[in-house]
């Protein structure tokens, strides 16, 4: 699937996002957008990422929107690289890839900082011009504030671009300008709608099946005896890269049966669990 840049987002570009693009594609530089569940987020990364690429730079878009990730499969932080060379990648092959086996940082708010600053480490040995991060819905009450605060400290943002909705994250934005950060708050568009649990779960699926198709089932070593059948895990090498995700499938005389994307498995690796289970078809079990 090619990246869509704004193909199919329903949107009409503000005037106020054209204003933006200007002052960002002439800075470079990290840029953090943040807001509520369906506020506008993703497509507005979409929106700057294609500025730049108009104008031939090396860019970054980092995805920790774990929950309903778009670069990478749910339950990572993931990271692409585009260029003047690579305007085009295939969505669900991320460049970079941290697995964290949750749908929710607040499941595991340290682990998943921890995800972000490894994926930023990767994305900035790449030196681009600019760094986009798309950021999860979760903006609600003092862990919402204290997330977006220690993600805003981990990556030194150039400006933080805030979406504001029936004012749900005034909280957040006035911390942010107290703590001097470069905040710009938009409105989010009124042609967004927020996705229902049903709604958010069918795109999570259809992400996984996405991610999952054409996968093939291989045989791992392993003395481990406690994974189920259809749990979903991450395959990882011993320099502790994330390579891809399975899902247990079965187990025969000391073997795991592994369904995955990969091309091949070259073994040593080890597997990361989780407590998600999916079909080989993407579905949530």
């Amino acid at each position: 699937m090619a990246f869509p840049f704004l193909e199919h987002e329903g949107i009409n570009i503000p005037e106020s996002w054209r204003r933006l693009q200007k002052l960002t594609e002439k800075w470079g530089g990290i840029f953090i957008v943040i807001g509520g569940v369906s506020s506008g987020k993703s497509t507005f990364v979409k929106f700057l990422a294609s500025s730049f690429l108009k104008r031939d730079k090396k860019i970054a878009i980092i995805d920790a929107d774990i929950g309903q990730s778009w670069i990478g499969p749910p339950t990572t932080v993931s990271a692409i690289i585009l260029s003047e060379e690579k305007k085009e990648v295939n969505l669900m092959k991320p460049d970079f890839m941290e697995f964290l086996g949750i749908l929710s940082p607040s499941i595991d708010i340290n682990g998943y900082l921890r995800a972000i600053q490894k994926i930023f480490d990767s994305v900035k040995r790449e030196n681009p011009f600019a760094v986009i991060v798309d950021t999860t819905g979760l903006i609600s009450g003092n862990e919402g504030l204290n997330l977006k605060l220690k993600k805003a400290e981990i990556l030194s943002p150039t400006m933080i671009t805030v979406f504001k909705k029936n004012g749900e994250i005034e909280h957040i934005i006035n911390v942010l300008i107290e703590k001097k950060f470069n905040v710009y708050v938009l409105n989010s568009p009124k042609e967004t709608k927020e996705r229902s649990m049903n709604q958010r779960r069918e795109y999570r699926e259809g992400v996984f099946r996405r991610y999952f198709e054409g996968g093939k089932i291989f045989r791992v070593r392993t003395s481990e005896e406690n994974f189920e059948n259809n749990s979903l895990v991450g395959i990882i090498n011993y320099q502790k890269d994330t390579l891809a995700l399975g899902i247990v499938v079965g187990k025969e005389e000391g073997e795991l049966l592994l369904f995955t994307p990969l091309e091949e498995i070259k073994e040593p690796i080890f597997l990361k669990k989780s407590s998600i289970k999916l079909s080989t078809e993407g579905k949530e079990i």
